[in-house]
This record gives structure tokens, C-alpha cells and sequence, in this order.
């Protein structure tokens, strides 16, 4: 048996394969991709960057604010949309804990945020729904998805789809 280094492209490529599937290994080629657009989108908000990972999780993707990392589903990472979309949100999440950490006044949701922050971790999925912290994130990546991949996207709520672009007129224009 080779040594890891001594593995062409191609042997490496089969043994990982003849490992752990061809569906991960086409997941770990994604994963590139998603971290350079991570990049770009930390750089863009000026916080600092983070690895993204896949893994099987209930969720479509997950922020670890303590690890500072983002989990995307394996589910949906081969979905180029679902995996931005997720991929966007968690990073705006990164940026909430960011500034509620450095005590950014130069943002207007810091009060807010600080407050969500404290109790977050208690609420019921529906109501963390209706935190300005949910809603700052959706908005932000139907922003985003527009802006810098011309995707529109639309949350599934009617009423909550309202609240987005209220809040997008209002913080993000």
C-alpha cells in the first residue's frame, strides 16, 4: 500500500471513494467552493472567516458560534441555491455574534441582537423564528442571493415574507 503522498490524483480520488462513497467525495468538492464564497462574504462584512463543513444534521446548515464553524446538511449541499442560501445565513449569524462580541456600535440591531443573544438558546423553533436575529439573516440572504447571484428567493410565509422586506427597506437598503 502507497503512503498518502505517494497517491496520484487519480488513486487518491479511488481510495477515498472505495472509503467513503462517491456521494461524499462529490460533497467534498463542493465544499472549496462554498469556503471561497465564505471568504468573500466574511471579507465583505469584515468579520473574521471560518471553515464550513458538511455533515449529516436535521437542519439544512448550522452556525457554531463557540467553534466558530458552519455545518451545511448533506442533504442539501449539492443543491447550489439551498447550499448559498444556507451558506449566507449562517454567515450573517457569524456577524451578529461578531458584533454583539466586539460591541459594534457603528450597527443599529447591536441593542437588539444583545438582547436575542441572551435568550436564544431557551425559545421554541417558532419563536426564534420571530427574533430580529432570524429575520436580519433571511433578509440579508435574499439580499445577497439578488445582489451577487441574481437569485430571487422568497421565504415560504407569506406574512413572513412581508416582514423580510419590511426589514430589508429598513436596515438593508
Amino acid at each position: 500500500m502507497k503512503k498518502l503522498e505517494e497517491l496520484t490524483e487519480k488513486e487518491f480520488k479511488e481510495e477515498f471513494i472505495k472509503q467513503f462513497g462517491e456521494e461524499r467525495w462529490n460533497q467534498s468538492e463542493v465544499l472549496p467552493i462554498l469556503q471561497e464564497k465564505a471568504e468573500i462574504l466574511c471579507s465583505y462584512l469584515d468579520i473574521e472567516e471560518l471553515p464550513i463543513l458538511c455533515d449529516p444534521i436535521k437542519e439544512d446548515s448550522r452556525y457554531y458560534p463557540k467553534e466558530k464553524f458552519i455545518i451545511i446538511s448533506d442533504k442539501i449541499i449539492m443543491n447550489e441555491v439551498e447550499a448559498l442560501k444556507s451558506l449566507i445565513h449562517e454567515i450573517r449569524h457569524h456577524y451578529q455574534y461578531t458584533c454583539v462580541s466586539t460591541n459594534n456600535q457603528n450597527e443599529p440591531m447591536l441593542e437588539q441582537w444583545k438582547k436575542e443573544l441572551e435568550i436564544f438558546d431557551t425559545l421554541a423553533p417558532d419563536i426564534k423564528l420571530c427574533t430580529f436575529l432570524e429575520i436580519d439573516a433571511y433578509a440579508f440572504t435574499k439580499v445577497i442571493m439578488k445582489d451577487w447571484f441574481n437569485k430571487d428567493i422568497t421565504y415560504p410565509d407569506d406574512e413572513y415574507e412581508k416582514a423580510i422586506s419590511l426589514y430589508i427597506k429598513k436596515y438593508l437598503s
